[in-house]
Parts: C-alpha cells; structure tokens; sequence
C-alpha cells in the first residue's frame, strides 16, 4: 500500500474514531453535553486532529447526525434483506421502532431535543432538511419501482406516497418519544393497505 493510500486510511480512521468517540459522549451527556477536550480525549486524538475534519462543535455535531441518520436511512431502505419493496421499508422501520433502534436512541436523544438543537444550529437544521429530503427521494424511488413491478397504487405519485411515509415515520417516532402506545401491527397492516393497488 502506497504512502497516499496509507494517509486516506489514517485520516478516515481518524475521523470515524473522532465520530464515534462524539457519539459515546453524547449518549452519555446529551447533545450540548460533551466538551471538545472530552471528544479528542475519548477518542486518543488532539484538538489540532479534530479540526483537520471538522471546521468546529456545531459542524461535528451535524456530521456526526449525518453519520447516524446516513446509517440509519441506508440500513431501512437499502438493506439487502427481502425483496427491496416499499413492504419491506416499512417493516424494517416498524421493527426499528418497536426495538427501539432508531437513530436517537443512539444519540441518546429524542426528536424535540433535535429539533430545538436545530433550532440554535443552522449548520445542524440544513443536515436534518438534507436528510428528510434524501429519506424520501430514496423511499420514492423505492415506491416509483414498485408501481412498476405493480405492487402500489399507480393513482398516487411516487414523491407523495414517500412523503407520506416519511412524515408518518417522523410521528412514529414523536409518538414512541412521547409515551404514546403503538400497536405496530395493525398500523404496519394499515399502512400497506393504503398502498395496494
């Protein structure tokens, strides 16, 4: 392996210890919680190295929600279980759900705390708007091929049926955060019904 092939590692490296050092103090101390110091100190890295990949906290805070969410969003839309069906992004969000897997739970957080944190970091609130954007190009694309293959309505466009998945999964999650009790199931059976041809 090349010398520049060597540095592309290590600074990849560098940077997934950095995320994931980020992401072991805000599970433990909340969003606003963790120092820089205790982010370098965790993860064995210097100031000097946290700012070779982050321009500064509210910057790594959006890239580490952009890290977990990314993940999150690749692991329910574009897994390689089932038949890669909108059925099937809807089944694994739900087991997401009711297993309490969801991209906040990692955080140690819950969508109102994001969102207020949002509200205070630009840099974080064009992140979350990117990835509720990308949630449903993906899932539309996801309902756009399933209208081909026939399996949903062909009477509702692609980008609505996704936005209206994306917004229900945004509730799911506020209602769960609030105590609110979900009997999947019967939502899960609702949900496709909606969709059937």
């Amino acid at each position: 392996m090349g010398r520049g092939n060597q540095r592309t590692r290590a600074k990849r490296e560098t940077r997934q210890a950095l995320l994931q050092a980020g992401l072991a103090e805000v599970v433990e101390k909340g969003l606003d919680g963790p120092s820089l110091d205790a982010i370098c100190a965790r993860a064995g890295f210097t100031r000097g190295a946290f700012y070779v990949h982050f321009a500064n906290r509210d910057d790594f805070v959006a890239q580490l929600m952009d890290w977990v969410f990314s993940g999150f969003l690749d692991s329910i839309v574009t897994a390689s279980s089932g038949d890669g069906s909108l059925r099937d992004v809807v089944d694994r969000f739900l087991a997401a759900l009711d297993s309490d897997q969801l991209p906040l739970s990692r955080l140690g957080a819950r969508l109102p705390q994001l969102l207020e944190a949002s509200y205070r970091l630009p840099q974080v609130r064009e992140r979350i708007r990117g990835l509720i954007l990308e949630a449903i190009e993906r899932v539309g694309k996801r309902a756009l091929e399933d209208q081909q293959r026939g399996q949903v309505r062909l009477d509702v466009d692609p980008e609505c049926q996704a936005t209206v998945l994306v917004a229900a999964a945004l509730g799911g999650m506020v209602m769960r955060d609030a105590g609110v009790p979900l009997e999947l199931a019967p939502l899960r059976d609702a949900v496709l019904r909606g969709l059937k041809p």
